[in-house]
């Protein structure tokens, strides 16, 4: 298709391997063609056949550009794409990288659509917002309020605590994150005599995996057969 239109897609890292959701939503693209911007580019084996365009993949004038884009917004390489293309939209995901997108989206005047994962709003409403590094973040994520066009919040609790923060409630939407059913064969029913109960996340703190094994065990306690 000729006739697409053309996303500019910003990621500060692209792609941690957890963020297969990400991977995803970008093979799935039927009437955009999509440009990856990124600070450094990780996984390329993981996740194949995106075009990436990465401030540090080369030498040392890449770690130079690097450091005047996380400082000041400055990017020659950026701007070349930008002004070389005609950019339809931008689409950040997470808010802690959306706010890196506002000059381009002011100096272009394009749409900036940024969609909200998770710890990029939590950190809002948690003392570690004012650790150094976040504080790029917490001077600039109200500006990203007012500049950006739309917000895509994974959840209702997201939005909920997002528009507690002073984001216009007209500008966030309920978007969640859909799941490739190819992927995926049910098997025939089994019927089990014994309960069978598994658990799904990172390991990571906030994943609560500490909460589910105590409630496991408190259950298998109580006699039942699990």
């Amino acid at each position: 298709m000729h006739d697409k239109k053309l996303a500019v897609v910003f990621r500060t890292k692209f792609l941690p391997y957890s963020e297969t959701f990400i991977h995803d939503e970008l093979r799935h693209h039927v009437r955009y063609n999509v440009t990856v911007l990124t600070k450094m580019h990780l996984n390329e084996n993981l996740f194949p056949g995106h075009q990436v365009v990465s401030l540090k993949n080369r030498a040392l004038l890449n770690r130079v550009e690097s450091y005047l884009f996380k400082k000041w917004f400055f990017s020659w390489t950026f701007n070349h794409e930008f002004s070389g293309k005609n950019i339809n939209v931008i689409h950040a995901h997470f808010a802690t990288g959306g706010v890196y997108m506002i000059p381009f989206s002011l100096r272009y005047k394009l749409p900036l659509v940024v969609s909200l994962h998770g710890k990029d709003v939590s950190l809002l409403i948690s003392k570690d917002i004012y650790l150094p590094k976040y504080k790029f973040y917490l001077n600039n994520y109200r500006k990203l309020f007012n500049v950006a066009s739309l917000f895509l919040a994974a959840s209702q609790d997201l939005k909920d605590i997002v528009v507690s923060c002073g984001c216009p409630e007209e500008k966030v939407i309920v978007y969640r994150l859909g799941i490739d059913l190819t992927k995926f064969t049910p098997k025939e029913h089994e019927v089990l005599n014994t309960h069978k109960v598994v658990m799904v996340g990172r390991l990571v703190e906030k994943k609560g995996f500490e909460f589910g094994i105590r409630a496991f065990a408190k259950i298998i306690h109580q006699g039942v057969d699990a």
